[in-house]
């Protein structure tokens, strides 16, 4: 069987303040992870281990690049610090492929707090920022 794999250039990441109406691309990203975890608890019983099943937790990580010069449909790292000082609720999503029949690769969406926002100068370098978007309600999978 042919692997088709994604190109991490072609998944955007991307943040709305309007229920989704108007969607903006991070610009400059360098990479973005997503995370999700399930809490347990287990019991040791003389039926043996006994595994409970928590809520689900999920959040991504971004890094990128600052720029002072976002274009149309973007969000800078200004836009990021934005939200993360006014603690805005947002929508996050990440979706391929993004024309046509969008998500039918990759698609997660929910609503999420800004709750980690850095940047980080160092001499002779770019300036960088990393962002954690943390989830909050259910993960949407499907378009």
């Amino acid at each position: 069987m042919a692997v088709t794999s994604l190109q991490s250039n072609l998944v955007p990441i991307s943040t709305s303040v309007d229920s989704g109406t108007t969607w903006l691309n991070i610009v400059c990203k360098k990479g973005w992870t997503f995370n999700h975890e399930t809490s347990t608890t287990e019991e040791e019983t003389d039926c043996g281990t006994l595994t409970g099943l928590g809520s689900n937790k999920w959040s991504f990580d971004v890094e990128g690049v600052m720029s002072t010069t976002p274009g149309a449909g973007e969000a800078s790292a200004e836009t990021l610090l934005g939200y993360a000082s006014a603690q805005t609720l947002l929508l996050i999503r990440t979706q391929y492929p993004t024309s046509g029949s969008p998500g039918t690769d990759l698609y997660a969406s929910g609503s999420a707090y800004l709750t980690n926002f850095r940047i980080t100068n160092s001499v002779g370098s770019l300036m960088n920022f990393s962002a954690t978007f943390s989830g909050t309600g259910t993960l949407d999978i499907t378009v």
